[in-house]
């Protein structure tokens, strides 16, 4: 009580009021006891009749002054412990009624950091996964604004960004990522953080080459090559067949030598390098033949071969055959995968002849002239 005497003496020589009124007793209620740096605090005089009287404020920790009603908004106090006091002055008369303090605290804003479990190097498309850490602030109610580049990306509730930049150009690009913070408790909001940057390298490219015919005899070898552009020295391989990792195939090359069945094996490689590069090849199918086939199919043939062509292949049901040296009566047999005779017929008198192949399965099937045999498949 005696400091409030005091600072009321105080108060009445700094604003040179002379006239002291009967005291009444004026509460001072803040929307808030705590704030950050630049934050927004209001203070309320509470007296009966607020209209009749000017409110003189003072901040007693630099004196800083402000005028206003009972009623007082203030966004620049410094940081620390303040006094906020009211000099509660009746219009009609100057005379002074009563005034009262109340503390308030200024806290730092909030600071940020960004920590990252992704290399500083990835591949285009791979994983950035981001988490940002506060200190200072006061915390409640957070929104995480996440900038690349300086571009706005993404904003909510969430510390942990994950993002998947493309490889633009060039041999390399690269990317910043920064963060703010609001502490919507307090109404904090922290200043921009330092930047996190990730270098986003081209993804390799890898394709499958079969060195020979995809079409073989059962039990005997086809050799499967990758190659990865731009080849790299740390590269590593895994096989797969029909979709399934084939158990130690981690090699650039990799050895068919399958039995015969109806359908193609399908095989593809992934390979993984530097950086999270991990691209995986288109797969190729390989058919492996029964050896009855094989024997009375010897030297299967493309599609075209020398003066001997099929199309369309695929067909949907007409397949023309061109060849030269087809003659009338010329035999064209058609078998299936396994080597059943299918379809038997005599060509017609030309070098250029159209079969109805509609009421075969969808599959693959060889056509055979002579000693001439190709492949086609029924779609």
């Amino acid at each position: 009580m005696k400091k409030i005497k005091l600072f009321c003496m105080l108060i009445l020589f700094l604003t040179g009021i002379t006239t002291v009124a009967k005291a009444q007793y004026v509460q001072v209620t803040a929307d808030a006891d705590t704030v950050c740096l630049g934050g927004k605090v209001t203070f309320t005089a509470h007296i009966a009749d607020p209209d009749d009287y000017h409110y003189n404020w003072y901040n007693t920790s630099n004196w800083d002054n402000y005028i206003g009603s009972n009623t007082l908004t203030i966004s620049n106090l410094p940081m620390g412990r303040s006094m906020i006091s009211v000099a509660v002055i009746r219009k009609i008369d100057d005379s002074y009624v009563g005034g009262n303090s109340i503390p308030i605290v200024i806290l730092p804003i909030p600071m940020l950091g960004i920590s990252s479990t992704t290399p500083s190097t990835i591949c285009g498309g791979g994983e950035v996964s981001l988490e940002t850490f506060i200190a200072d602030g006061i915390a409640g109610g957070e929104v995480y604004t996440w900038y690349r580049n300086g571009k706005l990306l993404t904003k909510g509730v969430s510390s942990v960004l994950r993002d998947y930049p493309s490889h633009i150009g060039g041999d390399s690009t690269k990317y910043s990522y920064t963060v703010t913070v609001e502490q919507a408790a307090r109404g904090c909001t922290s200043n921009l953080s330092l930047e996190q940057l990730v270098i986003v390298k081209p993804e390799p490219k890898v394709v499958v080459t079969a060195l020979g015919n995809q079409t073989i005899c059962e039990n005997t070898n086809l050799v499967l090559e990758a190659n990865v552009t731009p080849p790299n020295m740390l590269t590593t391989y895994q096989w797969y067949l029909d979709g399934a990792a084939i158990p130690n195939a981690t090699q650039s090359i990799y050895t068919v030598n399958k039995t015969a069945r109806g359908t193609a094996y399908k095989y593809h490689v992934a390979v993984n390098q530097l950086f999270g590069c991990t691209p995986d090849s288109k797969k190729i199918p390989i058919m492996v033949v029964p050896q009855e086939v094989c024997e009375t199919t010897v030297g299967i043939q493309e599609q075209q071969a020398g003066k001997f062509r099929i199309y369309p292949n695929p067909t949907k049901g007409q397949l023309t055959i061109e060849n030269e040296e087809l003659r009338e009566g010329s035999v064209v047999e058609i078998f299936s995968i396994v080597g059943q005779k299918i379809m038997s017929f005599e060509s017609l008198p030309s070098h250029e002849t159209t079969i109805d192949v509609s009421t075969l399965a969808n599959g693959m099937y060889f056509l055979r002239i002579g000693d001439r045999t190709v492949r086609f498949v029924k779609e």
